[in-house]
């Protein structure tokens, strides 16, 4: 009897061929042609172990700083990725445009575009851009502000320019709950941020008002830095940006149409802005100098908090800022190109659909969807920089900023969050209680958002009771610090 041949036998054969051919030949094939290559890409040349000691044991600087160094140097990783970048160069330069997610009765569904060819400068939309009064900017004093976003030696040129191109359009079906809503074109926008941003709802329209509070904050600040400058500490402030304000057009024209904005309102961060820019306070004010470095794409669609690569530039330039002051060599961190994933890089703020991670307010099938995820391609310069020991208080946008200190290995760096206290609480051992926080720092920073500016403070009495007080924000913490130094003035 004739024996049949085992088809499928044969169709594994050539299948695991292939795979093997792919993951293993391929690559030193590659490398063979185009020649070794000793340099370490930028995330393993950033990722050292830290020295085993019975102290790096304890406090976990070891074992992390071992995951962060293996995760990066497995065997082939540099031939491996270097070939998948360039087979990504070249794959990208061809394709058609990236399908769009148009959201309709509660599901995604692909919107059919057609390849568009490269615009030149002078034919790209002009974007809505506000100044700092929230005015609207006419095309002509724009140009400027585009020519940036869209300079060829801008690493961020490309994906600028695929924001400035995406057609902006009215969802329908499932809108949100009443914390985090669907804008247009999918975007998520937490509705306390779009509440400030159109000045509907208190403590915003209160806050906007309350210029003599706004004044005292930065009367503060300038004390509080001129202080702890003396005992050693540089002291830095960052405002973080708000998405309702960085995609203003995509807020949904529904939830305009059914509120109604306080009469003459203009939102405390404009006034804030002034106020600073006359004070001598070291300050970064994020949505300001990402227009200076020409990054237009600063949120995902999905997520309520900064994307990867809005929290490294902030980061890297709070570095620099404490350079300059100090005159002490320190990490410097450069994005030198952009990586690209279906998936978010989650690097300290979650970038995933916060209805079905966070708040579970719909079904599982519905999904809210990027296309594509971005983080920075990062060279790391060390050499001879000193590891800082840093304190860090404000809200969940702290979180990127911890991971960017802690994978490039900064430093030490302990965080207050919001108003919270593990130990020595200010609220119950009182103002003294910044002895302990102060300890051995080289540098604190201050993080707000936009949408905390506040003019509220407290008065010294109850401070736990301020310290829950959302006409107060973070303003409780800079009371409290002030009221330290004052009572220990000349002791340094």
């Amino acid at each position: 009897m004739e024996k049949k041949p085992n088809n499928d036998a044969l169709f594994t054969k050539i299948f695991f061929t292939v795979v093997f051919f792919a993951l293993l030949v391929l690559p030193i094939s590659l490398m063979a042609l185009i020649g070794p290559d000793d340099t370490a890409l930028a995330s393993e040349s950033s990722t050292k172990i830290e020295a085993f000691s019975a102290e790096s044991w304890l406090n976990g600087d070891f074992q992390s700083s071992f995951e962060a160094w293996f995760s990066n140097h497995y065997p082939m990783r540099s031939g491996i990725v270097k070939a998948y970048r360039q087979f990504k160069y070249d794959f990208e330069s061809s394709k058609p445009v990236i399908n769009t997610i148009k959201f309709l009765n509660g599901k995604l569904f692909k919107k059919d575009e057609k390849p568009k060819p490269p615009k030149p400068i002078d034919t790209v939309p002009v974007i809505p851009v506000t100044n700092e009064q929230g005015e609207t900017m006419t095309p002509e004093t724009q140009r400027s502000q585009i020519e940036i976003y869209l300079d060829p030696n801008n690493i961020y040129s490309d994906i600028n320019f695929d924001q400035m191109e995406e057609e902006i359009y009215d969802v329908d079906g499932f809108k949100g709950n009443n914390a985090v809503y669907v804008g247009k074109n999918g975007y998520l926008f937490e509705a306390a941020y779009m509440d400030e941003y159109m000045g509907y709802t208190e403590p915003y329209i209160s806050a906007s008002k309350d210029i003599e509070g706004l004044q005292k904050n930065i009367e503060e600040l300038e004390y509080i830095q001129d202080e702890l400058a003396k005992r050693g500490i540089v002291m830095l402030y960052v405002i973080s940006s708000s998405k309702a304000d960085q995609y203003a057009d995509y807020i949904p024209d529904w939830y305009k149409d059914s509120h109604t904005a306080a009469e003459d309102y203009t939102r405390a961060i404009y006034t804030y802005r002034e106020m600073l820019k006359k004070s001598h306070i070291n300050y970064l004010d994020s949505s300001e100098y990402y227009k200076q470095i020409g990054l237009l794409v600063t949120f995902p669609k999905n997520g309520i908090h900064w994307n990867a690569l809005a929290a490294f530039e902030s980061t890297a330039e709070l570095l620099r800022m404490y350079e300059n002051i100090s005159g002490e060599r320190v990490t410097r961190l450069t994005a030198t190109g952009v990586q690209y994933s279906k998936n978010p890089f989650n690097q300290g703020n979650g970038e995933q659909d916060v209805f079905n991670i966070l708040y579970g307010a719909v079904q599982s099938n519905i999904k809210i969807l990027d296309n594509w995820y971005y983080a920075p391609q990062v060279k790391v310069d060390n050499e001879g920089a000193k590891k800082l020991n840093i304190l860090i208080q404000g809200g969940s946008f702290t979180g990127s900023i911890i991971y960017n200190i802690n994978a490039y290995q900064v430093g030490h760096i302990d965080q207050i969050y919001y108003n919270g206290y593990n130990s020595h609480s200010p609220w119950t051992e009182g103002p003294e209680a910044w002895e302990y926080w102060l300890r051995d720092r080289d540098l604190v920073i201050f993080e707000a958002t936009e949408q905390q500016i506040r003019g509220g403070h407290s008065d010294g009495v109850n401070w736990a009771a301020d310290a829950g007080s959302g006409f107060i924000g973070h303003n409780v913490h800079y009371d409290s610090l002030y009221q330290y130094l004052k009572d220990h003035e000349g002791e340094y």
